[in-house]
């Protein structure tokens, strides 16, 4: 999609329509819309910053004894659960 974002600020530049840019580039209507969107926001057509990294750091800074404790514990949260028959539970 990113590839296409030139040409979708390109073609809405000289005035073509929303519908008229997605039929012909094949992709959906909100596609084009959100990409429009986004130029007009940001004044440029680039992925913003700071997408999905987030969890991949959290994820990475969590340590080897933590992910141990919470496999080891998974079995007695789990009966607790079904003890509890999905409601809440300590």
């Amino acid at each position: 999609m990113a590839d296409l974002r030139p040409a979708i600020i390109r073609a809405h530049q000289i005035g073509r329509g929303v519908r008229e840019i997605a039929r012909f580039l094949d992709i959906p209507v909100m596609t084009v819309s959100d990409a429009i969107k986004r130029f007009e926001e940001s004044g440029s057509n680039k992925d913003r910053p700071g997408r999905g990294r987030q969890k991949t750091k959290a994820w990475n800074e969590i340590t080897l004894d933590t992910l141990v404790k919470i496999v080891d514990n998974f079995p007695k949260r789990l009966k607790a659960c079904v003890d509890a028959k999905g409601g809440h539970f300590k």
